[in-house]
């Protein structure tokens, strides 16, 4: 990754992926490897200890490691250090552990966090998504009546103890919390939702001994816990490490102290940080190696990609393989790996502090199908759509819609009445009346002319749901509730599809028809004959 994308977007990355301290160190006895497609775990000797077969695996934290089983529709479970499963693949999604609880989904369900043993503690009914806890609070996210998504925070009985109301939010750290009020402009506040530090930064990372990085503009700085700056905005990229910090400067990357003054001059392509080892990974001409405390090259660029040193070994990337190196750059264990888990990477990246992104973050599976045939059932009726049918003159159909005579269009049979009405999140309306309202007018013996006639009345009109999101992906599924709740009382045909269905009663046929990225519903006169 580009020293610009890891160390000046720190803040998005640390806000917006929603990593922070998991506050429980993970066990790296055991390490996610992959051989093929499939993870499995190898010891410190590169032994495999459980064998591969899992298609995504975490590090171990308090006994229990996230992976998802090959080939299932609800992969993902949680294994002991001995391969079996404390909690079993039963969710379709799931985050690791964090502060005792995870948050896991299932096919058509909402977010619920559960224990150790695998017992619900609760369930977030209207969330569209949640992030793991932090500091005692989880951020969950709710789609707000104007369409924008806002975030909250829930405590661990599931109660909300901050409204969702941001448009951003990180995780609490020392009782801190980045938000955003307006979109990219971040404030820090408490554990009540109370701003306490007002400063609008363009980016905000978390608090940890008393200070954060945040970005102003396109410099980086640093502010104690009063909001104060103790390092002004002067750098285009800031990393914590340790009391340190890494630091960009023009194209060249290096260390400052605590209070900003250089200790290694930016001279590097890239680098990671030392994290308390003697030894730091640093990049030049594309290639990695690890330098002193001076600066000094102490096992020279010859790696295509490394990590920080966990205590005496490094993972790093020789071709297409990984392997572990030793402080002497010589390798304990060959590389011949295929693939690192990605949390693995994350934690040795920053400090053994953060998880990927991958598993700190779920979406819902529950989506209202309910609310958009509730509202399908109160436009379209037994003898028309809202108010008006197909027997009504166009005079009322104009009035009933807003509509004047230059709405409509000459040639073309279709006006648009309602456009794009939104059904909460789940998709849209769009209404439409088929049939011109325009006739033929002998002018001369040779010449006709368009006369708009309002007592006309439509041929037909048509009815267009455009579902949002995942709920796209349940077209059929819509179909078949609108089916039951609305026109369970018509007439289905015989010759009706999934994708294709054709209702009558006395006065109407409606024809409901998946048509591949919408859900079109004509309501046509019971004597139409289809072609």
């Amino acid at each position: 990754m580009k020293k610009i994308q890891w160390l000046y977007l720190l803040a998005a990355i640390l806000l917006v992926a929603g990593c922070g301290s998991t506050n429980s160190s993970a066990d790296l006895n055991l390490i996610p490897v992959a051989e093929g497609n499939d993870f499995g775990y190898i010891n410190k000797k590169g032994e495999f200890v459980i064998n591969p077969q899992f298609s995504n695996a975490t590090l171990f934290k308090d006994g229990m490691a996230l992976v998802s089983a090959q080939g299932s529709k609800t992969p993902w479970g949680f294994i002991d250090e001995k391969g079996k499963y404390v909690i079993p693949p039963s969710f379709k999604y799931a985050t690791i552990f964090s502060e005792g609880l995870a948050f896991v989904v299932n096919e058509n369900e909402a977010p619920k966090a559960i224990d150790e043993k695998g017992e619900t503690k609760f369930t977030l009914q209207n969330a569209e998504a949640v992030r793991p806890f932090h500091d005692g609070l989880a951020g969950f996210s709710v789609f707000a009546d104007d369409g924008d998504r806002k975030w909250g925070f829930v405590d661990k009985n599931g109660t909300v103890k901050i409204s969702p109301q941001f448009y951003r939010v990180g995780n609490f750290s020392e009782g801190k919390c980045a938000a955003t009020i307006e979109i990219n402009k971040y404030v820090y506040i408490d554990k009540d939702g109370k701003i306490i530090i007002n400063n609008q930064f363009d980016g905000a990372g978390e608090f940890h001994n008393g200070k954060a990085i945040v970005v102003t503009g396109k410099k980086c700085g640093v502010i104690n816990d009063k909001g104060s700056y103790i390092i002004n905005p002067q750098f285009s990229g800031m990393y914590p490490d340790g009391d340190n910090y890494i630091i960009t400067m023009g194209d060249k990357v290096g260390w400052a102290d605590k209070e900003g003054k250089i200790i290694i001059n930016p001279q590097y392509d890239d680098a990671k940080p030392f994290y308390g080892n003697d030894l730091a990974p640093v990049s030049v001409n594309k290639e990695w190696g690890y330098i002193d405390k001076e600066g000094k090259i102490k096992i020279n660029p010859q790696f295509y990609y490394v990590l920080p040193f966990n205590g005496s070994m490094a993972l790093v990337r020789s071709g297409n393989k990984f392997g572990f190196i030793d402080k002497g750059g010589k390798y304990t264990i060959n590389p011949q790996f295929d693939e690192i888990s990605p949390d693995l990477m994350v934690y040795l990246a920053s400090n053994h502090t953060e998880h990927s992104a991958e598993y700190t973050y779920i979406e819902t599976e529950f989506y209202d199908i309910g609310a958009i045939t509730a509202k399908v059932k109160e436009d379209i009726t037994p003898d028309g759509v809202r108010g008006v049918s197909l027997n009504t003159p166009m005079a009322r159909v104009m009035a009933k819609f807003g509509k004047q005579q230059s709405d409509f269009n000459q040639y073309v049979a279709r006006t648009i009445l309602i456009s794009n009405e939104k059904i909460g999140h789940l998709a849209s309306v769009n209404i439409a009346v088929i049939g011109t309202p325009y006739t033929n007018q002998q002018s001369s013996y040779t010449d006709t002319t368009k006369v708009f006639n309002d007592q006309a009345t439509p041929q037909e009109f048509l009815y267009t749901l455009t579902p949002f999101r995942k709920v796209f992906d349940k077209r059929i599924e819509i179909m078949d509730a609108i089916e039951k709740d609305v026109f369970s009382t018509y007439s289905k045909d015989i010759s009706s599809t999934p994708s294709l269905r054709i209702y009558t009663n006395a006065s109407e046929k409606i024809m409901m028809q998946d048509a591949g990225t919408v859900i079109n519903i004509y309501v046509l006169r019971s004597t139409y004959v289809l072609q």
